[in-house]
């Protein structure tokens, strides 16, 4: 009667699961890896849960229908007696679509199997909603495969299996529409009209329960298989508890499980009415009032009697201090601290209970010193406190507060000061009359100009810059002084050549970029004193390419105005007006050959 009764609620199960919602189960289910596959053993298997994702290994990256594993869960065929397997998969709502692969890994570890160990695969399109979203294996059908993207082929052919053989179902929950993404509400694998048998005889079992700290009232239980949430009582009447402490077990909950304990579980939360004491118990598996232990998903019961051991550990707890403090910031453990803290870290001892508890007090003074800044400075070298410094350096006096932490820092800026001018001429190399600026630049700032000598030529004897005509070649003298009162002087001899008024034009040139009469441009016998007031370059037919004026640096280089285009091999025209310091004028045209 009792496996009748369990068969009645299991229908009743899933008459109810079709009306409501899925129930999305996080990622990483041990059932969807094909090691942890779950044993089909009756007639059908049903989930109202919604799996996502493809477990801890992706044991099936693809098959002759063109994907693979994907949102998967494992089951699990042992085949007993000879015969053939056809089975339906329905999904819950018809708009659902589910894809399916059938493994042969008879004679093969779990993990170790390939796309060449598919024997079946169907991933026919729902989009259109076809045949209620219905697909399986029949007697009729003669196709092994269906691939991605085809719509109407529902069926594929039956598996004729013999006794020893193992076969792995991989469910994929692809979704609704075309493209999938809403995931579905679950489904039920029917085999009604197989004629092999396959079973598991093996009854569940406790596998481990999770040892608890004191004051606790729950504890974990996992078992070695998945049991069926309806065969757990919610009143806890399935286990009893033996131990120090006499309570009693007031509620049972089955992980995933929902309000109407549907679904199935290998995990579970027992939960007594008192706190445990510290020492070993023992929780057993009895009859609830149910009138049933627990079931798994071929409705085997757990053995009366089984029972698991726990721990509870005693109140060992102790508290650590731990003070540090520090001026504008705390480095502690590798963290830096800014502010003052109080950090709190809790130890746990080997069976997951509060062991030590660590309190950090972090104080962080404030670090805000006063700083006074006096620079020390001489020329060429500083003698302070006993030390003679030639380059620039910082002594720094720190005065500390109460605290230890800096409050006065007299800041000492040494200042060698290494003064020194000097004087340029432009031009460089003049003549007799030419027009002469010199100007003096320094490397200390604030620097200024004392004398220039000989001072009948310069009235403002404080200027940087001096402007004259040059009447012969004579050493120019300037004096110049730091705000410090340091003292350096700067000599040139600005030689002035005598005027040669001659000017030579080239009769050809050659701009290849060997260096070598690259460019057409005047002569002159001296570096200065002339001007070329208008240069201009024309072609054959009289259009002007280049142009200069009221310049000392006229160079045509061969190409139209000097700029990318380059001008062809031939004869080109030429104007040039020249001027010199003395009133001399000098006027030429003429021709020039341009060669490449």
């Amino acid at each position: 009667m009792k496996y009748l009764l369990q068969g009645i609620l299991l229908l009743s199960f899933l008459v109810i699961t079709n009306t409501l919602n899925a129930q999305l189960l996080p990622a990483f289910r041990a059932e969807q890896d094909a090691c942890n596959a779950l044993q089909i053993c009756g007639n059908q298997f049903h989930t109202p849960y919604s799996y996502q994702g493809e477990g801890f290994e992706l044991d099936l990256p693809g098959t002759q229908c063109g994907a693979g594993e994907s949102n998967s869960v494992w089951l699990k065929l042992n085949i007993v007696t000879s015969g053939v397997i056809v089975f339906t998969v329905t999904p819950n709502v018809s708009s659902d679509d589910y894809d399916w692969a059938v493994v042969d890994i008879t004679g093969k570890p779990c993990d170790n199997f390939n796309e060449t160990d598919v024997v079946r695969c169907n991933f026919n399109n729902n989009s259109p909603i076809f045949n209620g979203g219905v697909t399986g294996l029949n007697t009729s059908s003669n196709e092994l495969s269906a691939t991605s993207g085809i719509t109407g082929h529902s069926f594929l052919r039956k598996l004729d299996v013999t006794a020893g053989q193992v076969y792995l179902v991989m469910v994929n929950n692809f979704g609704s529409g075309a493209t999938g993404g809403d995931l579905g509400s679950g489904f039920t694998i029917d085999f009604s009209g197989s004629t092999a048998i396959y079973n598991n005889n093996a009854a569940p079992k406790f596998a481990s329960a999770s040892n608890i700290c004191i004051q606790g009232s729950q504890v974990t239980v996992a078992l070695n298989k998945d049991v069926l949430c309806s065969s757990i009582a919610t009143n806890g009447s399935d286990f009893t508890l033996i131990g120090p402490t006499t309570a009693t077990v007031t509620s049972a909950a089955g992980l995933n499980c929902n309000s109407l304990n549907q679904g199935y579980s290998d995990e579970m939360t027992v939960t007594f009415n008192q706190s445990l004491s510290s020492g070993t118990y023992y929780l057993k598996i009895k009859n609830g009032t149910d009138n049933n232990t627990l079931f798994d998903l071929c409705n085997l019961p757990m053995n009366v009697g089984d029972s698991i051991k726990f721990t509870v550990y005693p109140d060992q707890r102790v508290t650590i201090p731990v003070d540090t403090e520090g001026c504008g910031s705390v480095v502690f453990n590798g963290n830096t601290y800014t502010q003052s803290i109080v950090l709190h870290d809790t130890v746990r001892n080997a069976g997951g209970c509060d062991s030590i508890y660590y309190i950090a007090n972090i104080t962080v003074y404030p670090l805000n010193p006063l700083t006074v800044n006096e620079t020390v400075g001489h020329c060429d070298s500083v003698t302070f406190r006993g030390t003679t410094y030639t380059s620039e350096a910082t002594v720094i006096d720190t005065f500390k507060n109460h605290l230890g932490c800096d409050s006065l820092l007299h800041v000492y800026h040494i200042v060698p000061e290494h003064l020194t001018i000097s004087v340029t001429a432009d031009p460089p190399e003049p003549v007799i009359g030419d027009y002469v600026t010199l100007t003096v630049s320094g490397n200390v700032d604030g620097y200024g100009v004392q004398s220039w000598s000989p001072s009948e030529l310069f009235p403002n004897q404080s200027s940087f810059s001096q402007s004259y005509i040059i009447p012969h070649s004579d050493t120019i003298i300037v004096v110049g002084t730091s705000p410090n009162g340091c003292i350096d002087t700067a000599k040139i001899f600005v030689k002035a050549d005598t005027l040669v008024p001659v000017v030579i034009m080239p009769n050809a040139f050659s701009p290849n970029g060997d260096g070598l009469n690259d460019v057409f441009e005047p002569y002159f016998v001296n570096k200065s004193g002339y001007i070329v007031k208008d240069f201009k370059v024309f072609d054959r037919w009289g259009k002007l390419i280049y142009q200069a004026a009221a310049t000392k640096r006229a160079r045509w280089n061969g190409s139209y105005f000097n700029e990318d285009k380059s001008a062809p091999t031939g004869t080109y025209y030429f104007y040039i007006d020249v001027q010199f310091v003395d009133g001399t004028k000098k006027y030429f045209k003429g021709d020039v050959t341009l060669l490449r």
